[in-house]
């Protein structure tokens, strides 16, 4: 069904009429930054998915792309394509101030002529710099000031990319390059490369999660879960630095990645990058709500001593409803907007996973191997009525107190099967069960196979 067009309509008594094929494409720009370095200063030897524009702005560099080494003295540029390996260098002489930007765009012909230019470098007299130079000077003036730009500044910045796209790609043109890939060409039939497949893939994921902050969620439209990870929880807390000029500095990037490698270990992680602050949402798969403050805390402490500024943290909450993302992204700002103290800042949160909830999986965690545990004894030890326990623990996490435990059992004989030496039933008393009969019935209904056969299985592979 066609969003613009009624089938067929407008046909009767049309004299003459003509169309343009639909298109669309994206770019994205990464890395973005002016540097300063004095001498014997080097960046080792490297290389990414995206295409690379280095300018020299004042002092000399020298650039060596596919073990070419390239002299570049002030505005003289190179422009690196994808996953060609490069590194930098000052001399003992002097040192170097430039400025460096990563693009990508996933239009097939206008990447094929943007990520293959006729020559490497360009001095500063060529036609070519003489072009792309004053489009530069604005994106580099840009840089300086980031983290205090309007809303029209940012808008600017995109112009400006297109911009230095129209130039990248009428200098094919003016050689008389086809924007196509020759037929002889090696890279026909070429497809992207993974690493600028999963780094599209990211940016678009980045985008769906940066939506789902701002965007009123309509009834009539339900979230389609399936354009996120895999996921039973969902976690979120911002990060930010009081220091302005920070957010100016490349360490922003390094920020970001280091940010992602906390967080790695406990499920996908997306971090969203604003003007002078960071928001990470964590999508996890573990049965148990993940503890996001202790993983906060952990993550504010290691960008400190690493990054050497003061971090503060505003945690947001966790929840198994994508819906209520919005809200979690505000509860994280509220401690921002409304000035409380660090220490307050790390204990305020709005309880999106109910308090009682939280503490009763804690209890599972530590009592899912004891035979007498059950939905009684939580409910003594939380002072709350079973029935009401009960009834709390499925709505807010859509599984029952007893096929909760039996997943964490469950996950913990499958470990144990895999890992260790064992024996069957002395598997079946370590999570939880005395008869070991009623635990391989119950472990082939839920897995598909009998203990001893996952062992096996699991063993094989």
């Amino acid at each position: 069904m066609s969003l613009l067009f009624i089938p067929g309509g407008g046909r009767d008594n049309c004299l003459e009429e003509f169309a343009l094929p639909d298109f669309q494409f994206s770019f994205q720009l990464h890395g973005t930054h002016w540097r300063s370095a004095g001498q014997g200063w080097f960046y080792p030897e490297h290389e990414h998915p995206l295409l690379e524009i280095n300018l020299v702005v004042d002092g000399f560099q020298k650039m060596i792309i596919n073990d070419v080494p390239y002299e570049q003295s002030p505005g003289d540029l190179v422009i690196i394509p994808p996953s060609y390996t490069h590194a930098s260098e000052t001399n003992a002489l002097e040192g170097v101030t430039y400025f460096c930007l990563h693009l990508d765009i996933d239009d097939r012909s206008l990447a094929y002529s943007i990520f293959h230019p006729p020559q490497l470098f360009y001095a500063a007299d060529s036609h070519m710099t003489e072009r792309l130079r004053p489009i530069l000077n604005q994106l580099m003036e840009a840089s300086r000031h980031s983290a205090a730009m309007s809303q029209l500044e940012r808008m600017k910045l995109r112009t400006y990319v297109l911009q230095l796209l129209i130039v990248l790609i009428e200098h094919r043109l003016e050689g008389n390059d086809s924007l196509e890939p020759a037929a002889a060409s090696k890279d026909e039939g070429r497809g992207p490369s993974l690493e600028i497949i999963k780094l599209r893939e990211q940016n678009v994921l980045e985008s769906r999660v940066q939506d789902l902050f701002y965007e009123q969620q309509l009834p009539e439209l339900p979230l389609d879960h399936s354009l996120f990870p895999p996921h039973r929880w969902v976690g979120l807390f911002t990060l930010t630095c009081s220091d302005r000029e920070f957010w100016t500095k490349p360490d922003r990037f390094w920020a970001k990645s280091l940010l992602e490698d906390v967080l790695a270990p406990h499920g996908t992680s997306v971090i969203i990058m604003e003007a002078s602050r960071m928001t990470a949402v964590l999508f996890s798969t573990e049965i148990s709500v993940p503890h996001l403050e202790q993983l906060m805390e952990e993550a504010r402490r290691g960008l400190e001593q690493k990054l050497a500024v003061p971090m503060a943290a505003g945690l947001g909450g966790v929840t198994a409803d994508l819906a209520s993302m919005r809200a979690m992204y505000e509860q994280s700002m509220r401690t921002f907007q409304d000035g409380l103290p660090d220490s307050t800042i790390n204990r305020t949160m709005n309880e999106f996973v109910h308090r009682i909830i939280r503490n009763a999986m804690s209890y599972i965690q530590y009592e899912y191997a004891n035979r007498e545990f059950s939905l009684s004894m939580l409910a003594n030890r939380l002072d709350v009525t079973p029935n009401y326990l009960s009834a709390l623990f499925t709505s807010e996490t859509g599984l029952s107190f007893t096929r909760h435990l039996t997943q964490i059992r469950m996950e913990r004989a499958k470990t144990l099967l895999r890992e260790t030496n064992l024996k069957i039933y002395q598997i079946c008393h370590n999570t939880g069960y005395s008869d070991q009969a009623y635990f391989s019935r119950l472990f082939k209904s839920l897995e598909g196979v009998s203990p001893y056969d996952y062992r096996i299985r699991s063993s094989s592979t």
